[in-house]
């Protein structure tokens, strides 16, 4: 049980001192493609990208992160609507994903 726990709490004090990255509205312009202003990008595990919302919610990015983490939702839901094709979502921007992976550890 003690080792357990030693776990548990290693593992919260390595998500607290994760690289991350934040992305803004203003910094994309147009190509923005989420309905908040601003995300956090981190890495967990191996090139899992994860967004994390400015009210707190995390989502996946990549799709290593959807494999790695089946339970959070995918970033498509807070996406914007494409503005031509109905149903779709804007894209993501190139270089958001590497951003992403380029804080994965080494």
């Amino acid at each position: 049980m003690k080792t357990c726990v030693k776990l548990i709490l290693f593992l919260f004090s390595f998500a607290a001192y994760a690289a991350t990255v934040t992305l803004t509205a203003a910094e994309y312009g147009a190509k923005w493609p989420f309905t908040v202003d601003r995300v956090t990008l981190s890495c967990r595990n191996v090139a899992a990208v994860l967004l994390e919302a400015p009210d707190g919610k995390t989502y996946t990015l990549n799709g290593k992160a959807q494999g790695q983490f089946p339970n959070l939702p995918d970033s498509r839901v807070i996406q914007k609507p494409h503005p031509q094709f109905k149903g779709a979502v804007m894209a993501l921007p190139n270089d958001m994903i590497t951003r992403g992976l380029a804080l994965c550890p080494k």
